[in-house]
């Protein structure tokens, strides 16, 4: 089974992002053989969760973090990323392509905590602020990066306002092209001059 490890290295990067403490929960989805959850439980004494589809992977990280006696802080879970329970957690961690960190944006957004920093390996959150950047040397140089939620959701807020207005504006232009009821009862288009509108769009 092919498994992209974090290693010992990435991890120690991953907890200074974070900004993890024992105090937190952190989740890495599609942890693979737990490399990571072993680090971070040994270096910070958090508890940690990894969730994992493949069964042979879930043996393996079982099977790991029995062997560095970390029991007590990391769990291993076979499950769908898309349908585990991240509630509780305050950190999360994907090393995923872009399009699978996409894919759970919506749960994010909906399950996650106040507060919750998510960090990702190699690819960005399409559309989504970033709050930190890290480039960890290795073998090859990968970049990370990590995400505040609140900072997420007040961007998200602060856009979907933006759009409301700029329709609002638009209706107000476009008023005048509306169609007026007759007298009987059909409709009659009314005719207006207006200006000529330059809008671009971005």
């Amino acid at each position: 089974v092919y498994c992209n490890k974090t290693d010992e290295r990435h991890a120690k990067r991953i907890v200074e992002l974070a900004s993890i403490t024992k105090d937190d929960v952190v989740c890495d989805l599609g942890c693979g053989d737990a490399t990571l959850l072993v680090s971070v439980a040994k270096e910070t004494g958090a508890r940690c969760i990894g969730v994992e589809l493949d069964d042979r992977l879930v043996a393996a990280a079982r099977s790991n973090v029995q062997e560095h006696g970390q029991e007590e802080l990391v769990q291993v879970l076979h499950d769908d990323c898309m349908k585990a329970d991240i509630s509780q957690v305050t950190v999360v961690y994907i090393f995923l392509t872009m399009f699978g960190n996409s894919m759970l944006v919506t749960k994010f957004l909906k399950e996650l905590r106040p507060g919750t920093r998510i960090v990702t390996r190699m690819e960005e959150v399409p559309g989504w602020p970033l709050t930190k950047s890290d480039l960890v040397a290795g073998s090859t140089f990968h970049s990370m990066y990590m995400y505040d939620l609140d900072a997420v959701k007040a961007a998200s807020a602060t856009d979907h306002e933006a759009r409301r207005l700029l329709a609002t504006e638009f209706d107000d232009y476009a008023a005048p092209l509306r169609p007026l009821p007759s007298p009987g009862g059909s409709e009659r288009k009314r005719r207006a001059t207006l200006p000529k509108l330059a809008c671009t769009i971005s």
